[in-house]
């Protein structure tokens, strides 16, 4: 199947959604849609039971803080990352799958229709149905070996004279397992990405070589339909609804079979009353503010804590959190019209009419979208069951326990270990 321009405006709404806070900014994804619209090939959309035998794939992705990312920009960097995989690898790839759900999948997208040779189709899947900020909480990270695993320098441009000039690769001993090759090669590259005047916080990656049996074991399957058909709903939500939340939430519910929870347990919308952020170790932290004012003119307040996507959300008047990862703290709302202009002004006249249509509507946030003041919707969504238990939970536990909160895990679905 060959997605169509508006099957990738679609896409953009819902990946943001779904990427719970993070996982790249909508111009970002907009600035990728413009690089797929005007390239030589369309995107070709495979999904995992379509595989066949033969069939071979790779992840490919961006990595680094989101600020750097909309900073620097790829360059074509995910491109030559796969090239440089692809000379390490006895077969050839036919698909590319996106590390996680978010602006990555436009970069998996860009992969796969440039590359040299020919394009490549695009796995309707990947290792999260959400962003996450670490490597080891992909779900392929558990059964898959991410090395051979290539990092490339995103600013130091394109193919020069047979070499990639930046391109790095990450060889690990074989008897390693894959979740210890997925925590070394985080222990390795965020250090580089860190780096200045080298990779400025930002690269491209490309690992995680697979079958299409690997495939079926390791990745959350249809994550690309799903952002496009959560995209379309937002689309459809008229202008003047009364009730955004609660026609989406009627919508969402309805087609997936699962609870979508406003954290000010209402459908109307919120003020962002404070954004602080601070960039560190190729991640960003953000704490966001989120003030609600009922009928009698009382407040309630919400802080959910970020580190590239958002990971827990604390109630100022209640002693356990009201939402944490694994589960989707999901922001929607209208852009600002200074950012929409800014996100279209790139774009051609016919694709900038098209773009607007869906800008100018309700939209999944990351919160490089937000600006103090914004009135948006929180809200929780279930996180994909393969994220819920054993091993996979207990490392997102160890991700709330760096943000200082060690209690059981809250997420809808979630099974404690012993």
């Amino acid at each position: 199947m060959e997605l169509a321009r508006e099957d990738l405006f679609d896409i953009a709404s819902g990946a943001t959604l779904l990427a719970s806070g993070g996982g790249g900014s909508i111009q970002t994804a907009y600035a990728f849609i413009r690089q797929i619209l005007t390239a030589d090939h369309g995107v070709q959309l495979v999904d995992m039971q379509a595989l066949e035998a033969q069939d071979r794939g790779a992840v490919v992705a961006a990595m680094g803080s989101p600020e750097s990312f909309e900073k620097i920009g790829l360059n074509g960097a995910e491109t030559r990352a796969l090239s440089v995989l692809q000379h390490r690898l006895t077969e050839p790839l036919t698909f590319v799958v996106s590390v996680e759900t978010g602006s990555n999948l436009f970069v998996a997208m860009l992969a796969a229709i440039s590359k040299r040779g020919g394009p490549l189709k695009v796995l309707n899947a990947d290792g999260a149905n959400r962003s996450v900020p670490t490597l080891s909480l992909l779900t392929f990270s558990e059964s898959i070996a991410a090395t051979p695993l290539v990092i490339l320098n995103a600013a130091d441009g394109p193919f020069k004279g047979g070499q990639y000039p930046g391109a790095l690769t990450l060889d690990l001993a074989p008897n390693s397992t894959p979740v210890e090759q997925a925590q070394i090669a985080e222990m390795t590259l965020r250090p580089l990405l860190s780096s200045v005047g080298t990779f400025d916080g930002i690269a491209a990656i490309a690992g995680w070589a697979m079958t299409a049996s690997e495939a079926r074991q390791g990745l959350i399957a249809d994550t690309v339909t799903h952002s496009r058909a959560i995209g379309k709903m937002l689309r459809q939500i008229a202008p003047d609804c009364p009730d955004p939340l609660g026609a989406f939430r009627d919508e969402y519910t309805q087609a997936f079979d699962q609870p979508l929870t406003p954290l000010f347990d209402n459908t109307q919308p919120c003020r962002l009353a404070k954004i602080s952020s601070r960039s560190q170790g190729g991640f960003d932290f953000t704490v966001l503010t989120l003030v609600q004012q009922d009928d009698t003119g009382a407040e309630r307040t919400l802080v959910v804590v970020n580190q590239n996507e958002n990971l827990i959300v604390w109630d100022t008047q209640c002693s356990h959190p009201l939402g944490m990862a694994p589960d989707l703290l999901c922001l929607m709302g209208r852009l600002e019209p200074p950012v929409v202009k800014r996100i279209v002004q790139p774009l051609s006249p016919d694709e900038r009419e098209a773009a607007q249509a869906n800008l100018q509507g309700f939209h999944g946030l990351s919160v490089e979208d937000v600006v103090e003041g914004q009135e948006v919707f929180l809200f929780r969504l279930p996180a994909a069951p393969a994220l819920t238990t054993g091993a996979e939970l207990a490392r997102f536990n160890t991700l709330l326990q760096s943000l200082g909160y060690f209690g059981p895990n809250l997420a809808t679905h979630a099974q404690q270990g012993d």
